[in-house]
């Protein structure tokens, strides 16, 4: 009986005998070959529901079971079911020279998916916008993609293109598993830019005249002091008229979030007419207080650029003199006096500019000295100035 606990080659040999007659002997050869090692495998894991292939192992004639003790192997590689999480044993052996070996294990793990990562939607921009960050989603190792399947995923977030008008859709996967996440969608809205909000572009003001509010048609309008640049302000400007002089503000509105170009009022502020009167007049009368000479208030204007409303200030009253137009006005009555001088090309008026006019006595009385200085009779005028 050969020896199978043995390796290696024996040879046995064997006659028959017939009628007292033994034959030529037949060899045997058996040989004993040692079991090979069992094939070599490793640890295979699949994303839940993903499509699996056919197990491998290295080695020849590979038989596969599904339990350590099966009877029957089968020569098909298995396909793991990837349809539940956990893990799944699989055997193989490998037979060499009619030998089997035994049965390597192989584990198949089945892993869940990673969460979806949280991700912001939608995300608006105005036209031509200038963007500084890019796309953002909460989760680990993100890969960002530009189609929902398929694709070679980008760790790089993109930066939005806001050059042109329309919805705009980008995808970002997370993995925290080994098992990428299905993937987020981000929409980018890329909204036109509003139309500049219509204004008066030029506004007058006199000097020192009460200014209102400046208004635009559009809505949530941004008020500005320069073209671009700055902080707008939700208050209208009123403008200043204290100084004369030219003065640009701007104004923008903002609709679905955009806001829009500026549009340009230019607020002119035209000087007032500036002049001066004495502040005391002096009018000459005798002691029965009769007038003897009048005094001219005069303004310095000219009659054909200007025209005038002179008053005559009675108890804080102003009553206009009717008769009086031009840039002059000569008093014969002691009292305030005061003008208004309008610049007949802007329409632009002065203050009421006023000046007192008062009454000089003649002395009661004065003195004079007797001199001999003069050889010849000489005539001499004294005139008495108050």
């Amino acid at each position: 009986m050969p020896n199978a606990s043995v390796v290696g080659t024996t040879n046995f040999y064997v006659s028959q005998n017939i009628g007292g007659c033994e034959s030529e002997r037949a060899i045997i050869t058996v040989v004993v070959s040692s079991i090979p090692v069992p094939p070599t495998t490793s640890t295979v894991t699949y994303c839940l529901n993903d499509p699996a292939a056919p197990l491998t192992a290295n080695g020849a004639n590979l038989l596969w079971y599904d339990d350590a003790d099966a009877p029957t192997g089968s020569s098909t590689a298995p396909i793991p079911d990837t349809s539940a999480l956990g893990d799944q044993v699989f055997y193989v052996s490998q037979t060499v020279n009619g030998c089997e070996s035994l049965r390597r294990t192989l584990t198949v793990q089945i892993v869940s998916i990673s969460p979806d990562p949280q991700v912001t939607t939608p995300v608006r921009y105005c036209l031509n916008e200038n963007v500084s960050r890019t796309l953002s989603a909460i989760g680990d190792n993100l890969l960002w993609y530009d189609a929902a399947t398929g694709g070679v995923g980008l760790a790089q977030a993109p930066m939005p293109d806001t050059s042109s008008v329309g919805l705009f859709n980008f995808y970002v996967s997370q993995n925290t598993t080994g098992c990428e996440s299905n993937r987020s969608v981000i929409t980018v809205e890329v909204v036109s830019t509003a139309m500049a909000p219509t204004a008066a572009s030029s506004i007058i003001y006199c000097q020192n005249e009460t200014a209102v509010p400046l208004i635009a048609n559009g809505i949530n309008l941004k008020w500005y002091t320069m073209a671009t640049g700055g902080i707008g302000s939700v208050s209208a400007p009123v403008p200043q008229t204290s100084d004369a002089g030219s003065f640009t503000y701007y104004v923008s509105q903002t609709v679905d979030g955009c806001e829009s170009s500026r549009t340009g009022i230019d607020v002119t502020v035209l000087p007032s007419p500036v002049f001066s009167l004495p502040q005391d007049g002096i009018l000459c009368a005798n002691t029965n207080a009769t007038v003897l000479k009048s005094f001219t208030l005069n303004t310095g204007l000219s009659s054909s650029l200007y025209k005038f409303e002179w008053y005559e200030i009675v108890e804080g009253n102003s009553q206009m003199i009717n008769a009086a137009s031009l840039s002059f006005l000569e008093v014969f009555e002691p009292g305030n006096y005061g003008v208004i001088a309008e610049d007949l090309l802007t329409g632009c008026r002065s203050d009421l500019v006023v000046s007192n006019v008062a009454p000089v006595y003649p002395p009661s009385d004065f003195s004079f000295t007797v001199s001999n200085y003069f050889v010849d009779p000489t005539a001499l005028s004294i005139e008495v100035m108050p």
